[in-house]
């Protein structure tokens, strides 16, 4: 019930927050890095060729490895051909305090933006909040 939750909520947020931009798969493949090395949330992050993806938040002295997850890319309408026509791209992390959902869709020159949406599972009454940043493809820095 939860993961057909998260899902449904994943398919919302790409039709309210993906962007006219239509690019292939590929171009979401990569090495990215936040534009705001100040940032207090994601730094970078990995897409992989295989439809996984690696993201790391800002932790100190070094930054927290997320862990991999499965990326799964999508398309405008169900025949899109996904390796020449990806929309967007999303993952979702399971942690034991929280789930989080990662929107990604294409911007121009190099970049990527990152939608993050978090909801606490601990009862701790925290809120659940949004954030979103704009990644750089790593070489193109």
């Amino acid at each position: 019930m939860r993961r057909t939750i998260l899902l449904s909520l994943s398919i919302l947020f790409i039709f309210v927050f993906a962007g006219a931009i239509n690019a292939q798969k590929d171009r979401f493949v990569g090495a990215f890095v936040n534009v705001d090395p100040n940032t207090r949330g994601v730094t970078r992050l990995e897409l992989n060729d295989d439809d996984t993806i690696n993201v790391w938040g800002r932790c100190h002295p070094t930054d927290c490895d997320w862990g991999r997850e499965t990326a799964f890319a999508y398309g405008s309408h169900v025949a899109a051909d996904l390796r020449t026509a990806a929309d967007a791209v999303t993952a979702t992390y399971v942690k034991g305090f929280a789930t989080t959902i990662l929107l990604i869709t294409p911007l121009k020159e190099n970049r990527i933006r990152v939608d993050v949406f978090t909801r606490f599972t601990d009862k701790t009454r925290r809120s659940a909040y949004a954030q979103s940043y704009v990644l750089v493809r790593e070489d193109a820095k």
